[in-house]
């Protein structure tokens, strides 16, 4: 939380005492979350680490974001860690969330990582912006008040109501060059 101090002179002259206003705004913190698989990496574009490339326009993509960046994913820790050295990421993320505690859609799973950002962020008024290409996870995020963005790089058609998505692309790259940020 920000705080401004203003200084204001009494207008009675009793012994020209200042009174202090304080005014406290409160800044909106933004928080972005990125499934790994098949949301930033496709996992059908590598049979093994040393074939993932990197890609540049990506990183400047996420670079652009200035706010914090966590990982979420249902790999492990170390297929996180492998995936974003290779993608040439692995220096853009606060934290990786990883299967061996955070398992999605699993809403206590959620409900960690929620407070866990939370916490990071001093609990300030935080909006959280989850990417992911799991329609289950993206409805137990939306329970939590997240926004959430589909990748839907399958080209899934659905015709159920989607109410807990806030955007739809077919990759990461739309998302990215479109979501307002």
């Amino acid at each position: 939380m920000e705080v401004l101090r203003a200084n204001i002179k009494d207008n009675i002259k009793d012994n020209n005492k200042d009174n202090i206003i304080y005014i406290y705004i409160i800044t909106m913190s933004k928080i972005f979350v990125f499934d790994l698989d098949d949301t930033l990496l496709l996992s059908n574009s590598y049979k093994k680490y040393e074939d993932i490339t990197a890609h540049g326009y990506l990183k400047n993509l996420i670079n652009k974001i200035n706010y914090p960046k966590y990982i979420y994913t249902n790999g492990t820790q170390g297929h996180a860690e492998y995936a974003l050295k290779y993608m040439n990421l692995e220096d853009m993320f606060v934290k990786i969330f990883s299967r061996s505690e955070y398992m999605k859609p699993n809403p206590r799973s959620i409900n960690l990582v929620n407070n866990t950002i939370l916490q990071d962020n001093n609990y300030n008024k935080t909006t959280i912006y989850f990417f992911d290409d799991i329609l289950e996870n993206l409805k137990v995020a939306k329970d939590f008040g997240w926004k959430t963005i589909w990748i839907n790089a399958r080209n899934v058609n659905i015709s159920d109501d989607l109410y807990y998505i806030d955007h739809i692309y077919n990759n990461i790259y739309l998302a990215l060059i479109n979501i307002n940020f």
